[in-house]
């Protein structure tokens, strides 16, 4: 693997080597987890949706965590200063709406990862073996059924259990409404005392609603999540991305598909900011910069850097051929580089920089005969590392990239053709100490690979 330190212009200008060679295809990673929950499928086996826990050194999982009524879709993970402990917020389906995943969770863990303070699992299988016994001779003898129709009864006592069972354990877990925004939000603030959600997040794009129950931004305290701090409210369409600042826990953004972006006061709820786009079109969705004075924001056609405090837009991304949809987007961490998705290519966008035809370059670009080419699309972009000395990315189809712009190599972990995926996955996560990288993969495997 070379060695040898990059500058910019090398990085913009030279193709980077692929690591042995090649890519790397799903089955040659290091080590694999297997999340996929081999119940049967279909509304049973949702019934009960759990998640497990497990540290990353031994990869025995330590905790299971059953609340939801329905599909789990997000998790963020925080620390709770007032106890002590970490805290898991999951969003997920219920009993009244079991696909629309806008219910909240917080679970508190200890420093192993443990649950604190969870009722007792009951033993499903086992209670439903003694419950069809108890009537399992009246039902053959006095009934007539045979063995098949009692092994119904039987199912049919299982998946009552297991519903009994998720709502007492989630009896002592604290919940609120609300969902959580999409394209990579900060949802907690910097100083760690308070997570924003969203609700009544439908679009009134087919009706105009009472002003209480039109798009807002919720603030809850992370010790107390039932309770409310401030609703920030104004918007009159699907709010779809909003965030904390990363430095100052008074500022949030927002992003809405009523044609504006907002800078609020969360202490006050007070909109400081409104930042209306030519002709209302939709908004996407935004970034802060590292050192919170500026936040990136993306809307239809249309992508610019503006000043927190004042509002005014100081630097409009220039580009032939700019996707109307910006969506997926980063600061670096030195805040003076940006990394967007743009249709089939990834840009580093230089806000700050004087025209001189360089402060925008495509670093990331399919191949027009690629067979990813026609469904291909970046979902997630991250810095990578204190420095972000590397890139990562992400494609809809599974496949996940990895660049190191200081010693000009790359990484490409592919999803083979041919294997099917259950659902999309954006995660991933890079461990800097021991150069790994792990993805969540819509197979529903958690994959480890080694950057070296």
């Amino acid at each position: 693997m070379p060695g040898e330190s990059m500058d910019r212009t090398r990085f913009l200008t030279e193709l980077a080597p692929v690591t042995h060679g090649r890519a790397q295809n799903w089955g040659e990673e290091i080590s694999v987890i297997d999340l996929k929950d081999e119940a049967p499928k279909g509304r049973f086996r949702h019934r009960s949706a759990t998640m497990a826990l497990s540290p990353y050194e031994t990869k025995e999982q330590v905790a299971e965590l059953v609340g939801h009524s329905g599909d789990v879709g997000k998790l963020i993970f925080a620390r709770v200063p007032e106890i002590g402990a970490y805290a898991l917020l999951s969003q997920g389906g219920d009993e009244e709406n079991f696909k629309a995943r806008d219910s909240i969770i917080m679970w508190h863990l200890d420093s192993d990862g443990k649950q604190i303070g969870r009722k007792m699992p009951m033993a499903v299988e086992g209670l439903a073996d003694k419950s069809i016994e108890a009537i399992a001779n009246d039902l053959a003898n006095h009934h007539e059924l045979d063995i098949d129709a009692i092994n119904r009864i039987r199912l049919g006592f299982v998946e009552t259990l297991k519903k009994a069972d998720v709502q007492n354990r989630a009896s002592v877990l604290q919940k609120s409404k609300g969902h959580f925004p999409s394209y990579n939000p900060q949802l907690i603030s910097c100083d760690g005392k308070s997570v924003l959600l969203i609700e009544h997040g439908g679009s009134t794009q087919s009706g105009m609603r009472p002003k209480e129950e039109l798009p807002q931004v919720v603030v809850r305290p992370l010790a107390d999540i039932s309770r409310v701090s401030i609703r920030l409210m104004g918007h009159t369409d699907t709010i779809i991305w909003a965030s904390w600042s990363p430095v100052d826990p008074r500022t949030i953004a927002t992003a809405s598909w009523d044609g504006t972006h907002r800078i609020w006061n969360a202490e006050t709820g007070e909109c400081r900011h409104e930042i209306e786009r030519p002709e209302k079109r939709q908004n996407w969705a935004g970034a802060f910069s590292p050192d919170g004075k500026y936040v990136l924001l993306s809307g239809t056609d249309d992508v610019g850097v503006y000043e927190v405090d004042t509002g005014k837009k100081i630097s409009e991304l220039k580009h032939d051929g700019l996707a109307a949809w910006v969506r997926t987007l980063a600061w670096s961490p030195s805040a003076d580089e940006i990394t967007l998705e743009n249709s089939a290519s990834v840009l580093l966008w230089r806000p700050f920089a004087d025209r001189t035809g360089d402060e925008v370059n495509e670093v990331v670009m399919m191949k027009s005969e690629s067979r990813l080419m026609t469904i291909m699309n970046f979902i997630r972009i991250e810095w990578l590392g204190r420095r972000g000395q590397k890139l990562a990315v992400r494609l809809n189809e599974g496949t996940c990239f990895v660049w190191d712009r200081e010693k000009n190599v790359k990484w490409r972990f592919e999803r083979p053709f041919g294997v099917e995926m259950d659902s999309f996955s954006t995660s991933f996560v890079y461990v800097e100490e021991t150069e790994t990288f792990l993805s969540l993969d819509g197979d529903w495997k958690i994959r480890e690979w080694r950057l070296e």
